[in-house]
C-alpha cells in the first residue's frame, strides 16, 4: 500500500481559467493505491466448431455447450456465475493468392464464448485442466478479482482525499500560509469540467506476485493481485498563518 503526491500548483490570484479562486489557494492532486489479494478468479473461453453446414457446426457447438455446462455444475459452479449468451458464426475461406477471389470454402466457423467466475480459488487449477479436458482449444485468459471491490474502492478513494489534505497543510505551512477550506474536489482534473460534465473515466490496475494457490494432481498457479488505484484533485482555500 503505498500514497503518493503527483502534482502541486499554487495561485494567488485569478489563473488562465475562469471560475477558479480570486483569493491565494492550493490546487493539489492526491493519489491512493490499495493491494488486495485476489479471492476469485474470471476464466474466459471459446467453444468452437466447423462444418460446411453451418446447422451442424452450431449443433456440435451446442452439444458441448452442455458437457461445459454439465462439468461446471458437478463443482458447484452456481448459474449466476456463468455467462455464456454470445455465439458467432461466420464463413472461412482458403487464403486466396494475391488479388482476386477469396478462394475456395472451408467451412462455416460457429463459436460460443463462456466466461466463468470461480470463488473458490482452490477448485481453479483443476477445473482449467477439466476445461480442455472437454476439448475446448480456445482460452482467453484468467483475470483476477477482489470479492469485495466496491469497498476497497471506496477505501482507496478516502486515502486519496487524505493524501491530498496532508500535503496541502505541508505546503501551505512551509509558505506561512494555513488551509482554510476546501473549495472543489473531484476525480478528475477541473480544466476538464468545463468541457465535459458528465463522463466515464477509467482508473488504471496494476498486478504483480501473488502467493499460489494449488489443486492437487494439478498445475500451480500464482494469482496476481487485485491493485485498485484512485486520484482525486482538491483545491484549498489559504490564508496567511498568522
Amino acid at each position: 500500500m503505498k500514497t503518493f503526491l503527483l502534482l502541486f500548483v499554487a495561485f494567488t490570484s485569478l489563473a488562465w481559467a475562469d471560475g477558479l479562486p480570486t483569493v491565494p489557494y492550493l490546487w493539489l492532486e492526491g493519489n491512493a493505491e490499495v493491494e488486495k489479494k485476489a479471492d476469485l478468479v474470471s476464466l474466459r473461453f471459446k467453444l468452437s466448431a466447423t462444418d460446411m453446414e453451418v446447422s451442424k457446426a452450431n449443433s456440435a457447438v451446442q452439444t458441448q455447450a452442455l458437457k461445459v455446462f454439465a462439468l461446471l455444475k458437478a463443482v458447484g459452479i452456481a448459474d449466476q456465475d456463468v455467462i455464456a449468451g454470445d455465439i458467432q458464426s461466420d464463413a472461412e475461406y482458403d487464403e486466396p493468392r494475391g488479388e482476386g477471389p477469396r478462394g475456395k470454402l472451408r467451412g462455416y466457423r460457429v463459436q460460443r464464448e463462456f466466461t466463468v467466475k470461480v470463488r473458490e480459488l482452490v477448485q481453479f487449477p483443476k477445473l482449467v485442466n477439466d476445461i480442455f479436458a472437454a476439448n475446448v482449444r480456445y482460452f482467453d485468459g484468467v483475470t483476477p478479482e477482489y470479492s469485495k471491490a466496491k469497498d476497497t474502492e471506496q477505501e482507496a478513494q478516502e486515502m486519496a482525499i487524505k493524501d491530498a489534505r496532508t500535503a496541502a497543510d505541508k505546503m501551505a505551512g512551509l509558505s506561512g500560509m494555513k488551509v482554510d477550506s476546501v473549495w472543489a474536489i473531484s476525480p478528475i482534473p477541473f480544466s476538464q469540467i468545463q468541457r465535459q460534465m458528465l463522463g466515464e473515466f477509467s482508473y488504471p490496475v496494476a498486478s504483480g506476485p501473488a502467493e499460489a494457490t494449488k489443486a492437487e494432481s494439478a498445475p500451480e498457479y500464482r494469482i496476481a493481485p487485485v491493485t485498485f488505484f484512485r486520484t482525486v484533485q482538491v483545491i484549498y482555500l489559504i490564508s496567511p498563518a498568522k
